[in-house]
């Protein structure tokens, strides 16, 4: 359902946000900006009023020669085009941005990230599912909607998404105040806006994770690696240059997918509620596929999915592996996944009290092929070996060196580009150790790393 836009409505959510701006920026307090931060609790007006506040505290505000009320604007039209759906909603992008907010200045992300990096990564994901109608991808392609012939089924919602973005940042000439402190040209800032944002669509999960190993060899040694502020907030090696742009243009991407997947790593109470939006978005879908004689798409049916089982499979397979291997290359990520862990007793836990007859252990029923699965941000294409993996080490791993120590090293011995310096008989015996179904612990990963000759990587 679309949203009114009536002046009165506007007039009312500028006047609650600058309240709250003001509230925020006098006693500069930090209830807004963590990882218990609920939307859902505060009003359109007052969410403007958390993002303005946040732009202003990373200082993007300034630095795009703007005075808060007019970038204020810009917020509010933005929280006009955002649907009143469920989960694809103005308070997912909210909780969007102050997830990257969280990890920029808690994290102390910020510090190996140009100005411009943050400014485009802040404003993605503030716009990154603008204009989003409650439907996915599979289903727009499916239907055959204007938007889907639009971009020619491909990255469907990502693309019209940038497209309305775009068209935002045009209005409002947002890059071209001329006391901008800004030396990129505009072009080069909205290109990296709309890479941001189509790096969301679930179809490139597995190749962001890909990336994620990727950057963990290239980041240079000589740059800020343990993001860790120390007592007087510096972090250790800030003041070396920053890395090379593609670099930061990739990290920016992977933080903004975390921040899109990240519901799963909230406090348990956030956990839920979140969860309990998507279904009902996902339920949604399935009635109209059904109505329409579609194919329901994965977990839509609300006959035949149920919630535990949805969260349980977004944290095996998509969750967990992502935020393991963040954790690697940011030591400080850890704090999600120790969230993530009690989550998942939670969700047992609820999965033991569905009904047998409604109960279905996971997606691996069939791991000979590939399986399409849809999650809160979109329907991704689980490779079967990869289901395999993460059913072994999530199921039995009981500490994040087990996990992450598996997880590379299946990766590092899977992957033909990063087998050098390995014998092929070491690579084909972990191949058939794991196959067998021999290492299924941290423990029984040891052994087969010192019965290969293989040396155990480095977890941080």
């Amino acid at each position: 359902m679309e949203k009114r836009d009536s002046r009165e409505i506007l007039f009312k959510n500028k006047t609650r946000a600058q309240e709250k701006f003001r509230s925020l920026m006098e006693d500069r307090s930090e209830a807004e900006c963590n990882l218990d931060f609920n939307p859902w609790e505060l009003t359109p007006g007052d969410l403007c009023g958390v993002v303005l506040t946040l732009f202003c505290k990373l200082d993007l505000v300034e630095f795009l020669g703007l005075e808060p009320e007019a970038f204020l604007d810009f917020i509010l039209a933005v929280e006009t085009k955002y649907l009143c759906n469920p989960y694809h909603s103005f308070h997912h992008a909210v909780d969007v941005c102050n997830f990257l907010y969280y990890s920029l200045s808690e994290l102390g992300i910020s510090y190996c990230l140009s100005q411009e990096d943050i400014l485009t990564l802040m404003i993605s994901g503030l716009c990154h599912d603008i204009g989003h109608p409650g439907v996915n991808n599979l289903y727009q392609i499916n239907a055959k909607t204007q938007i889907a012939l639009d971009f020619d089924g491909v990255s469907v919602l990502e693309n019209y998404s940038c497209r309305l973005t775009s068209e935002l940042i045009a209005s409002f000439k947002l890059f071209q105040c001329p006391s901008s402190k800004c030396t990129t040209s505009e072009s080069t800032l909205k290109e990296w806006i709309t890479e941001n944002i189509l790096a969301t669509d679930m179809a490139f999960h597995f190749s962001q994770l890909a990336d994620i190993s990727n950057i963990l060899e290239e980041w240079p040694s000589t740059a800020p690696r343990s993001f860790c502020p120390n007592d007087s907030g510096i972090v250790s090696g800030c003041e070396e240059e920053l890395v090379a742009e593609p670099l930061r243009r990739k990290l920016c991407k992977l933080l903004l997918h975390a921040a899109d997947i990240s519901n799963a790593v909230r406090p348990w109470t956030l956990c839920k509620s979140w969860s309990d939006l998507v279904v009902s978005e996902f339920f949604h879908q399935g009635d109209l596929e059904r109505v329409n004689n579609l194919p329901i798409s994965p977990n839509m049916d609300r006959i035949n999915a149920n919630q535990p089982q949805i969260a349980l499979d977004f944290e095996e397979l998509i969750v967990r592996p992502y935020f393991e291997f963040l954790a690697d290359f940011i030591p400080t990520c850890c704090v999600f996944l120790e969230n993530l862990s009690e989550n998942r007793k939670e969700w047992l836990e609820l999965k033991s009290l569905v009904p047998s007859a409604a109960r279905r252990d996971s997606v691996d029923g069939a791991l000979t092929k590939a399986k399409r699965v849809s999650f809160a941000s979109g329907t991704v294409l689980v490779p079967a070996r990869f289901r395999e993996d993460a059913r072994h080490f999530s199921s039995d791993f009981s500490n994040g060196f087990g996990r992450r120590a598996f997880s590379r090293t299946a990766s590092l011995l899977r992957n033909s580009d990063k087998r050098k310096g390995f014998l092929p008989g070491q690579v084909k015996g972990f191949g058939k150790l794991l196959d067998d179904k021999h290492i299924v612990t941290a423990e029984s990963l040891a052994s087969a790393l010192e019965l290969l000759s293989i040396e155990s990587p480095t977890v941080s």
